[in-house]
């Protein structure tokens, strides 16, 4: 089986600190988007049985987490492939935090190779991903689905004296919510 590896703006990704350790999280992949489906439940075998990694652009030599010792956590629900990373404290984590935060990286990716799938050759064709085997997640620079978009945020412990020109958008929008409520 060929290799394949689809990248898309994430919606909701999130860069933050809880207790010390630096996390991001959002969806690696979304259901029934583009000309490319994929049915919910496509990655349910993956997710049960596979050591899962994550990398810095598909790079296996920047290694972020994976599932097998908890640092990467994945779950499928309605919309897609939710995932939460704590990031090493290693100067790959550092910047991979950074890039998120800025915005100078807006997209994650998956690697996988197709386990079953159909193809509507009607007059859009349209491929649907029925299972996957699903091997790594990847926050990237250059995202293919446009539909969704990235975001970070960091939830800040001191966040009355953060300049609000400098936060992200959800930063802002958590901090105006706590300050509401």
């Amino acid at each position: 089986m060929k290799k394949e590896q689809r990248f898309i703006e994430s919606t909701n990704l999130e860069v933050r600190e809880e207790d010390g350790k630096r996390k991001i999280g959002g969806y690696a992949a979304v259901f029934n988007n583009f000309r490319e489906k994929i049915d919910r439940g496509a990655f349910k075998n993956s997710l049960k049985s596979k050591d899962i990694v994550a990398l810095w652009s598909h790079d296996s030599n920047v290694v972020l987490g994976r599932t097998g010792n908890g640092t990467l956590e994945l779950r499928e629900d309605d919309h897609g492939l939710a995932f939460d990373l704590d990031l090493p404290n290693s100067p790959w984590g550092e910047n991979a935090f950074e890039a998120i935060k800025r915005g100078d990286v807006k997209g994650v990716s998956f690697g996988f190779t197709v386990k079953k799938e159909d193809w509507d050759r009607g007059e859009n064709t349209i491929r649907t991903l029925k299972e996957i085997d699903l091997i790594e997640i990847s926050p990237t620079v250059f995202p293919a689905y446009k539909q969704t978009e990235v975001d970070a945020r960091k939830i800040f412990e001191n966040w009355e004296s953060e300049n609000p020109k400098t936060m992200s958008r959800n930063a802002r929008r958590l901090a105006l919510a706590k300050m509401e409520g």
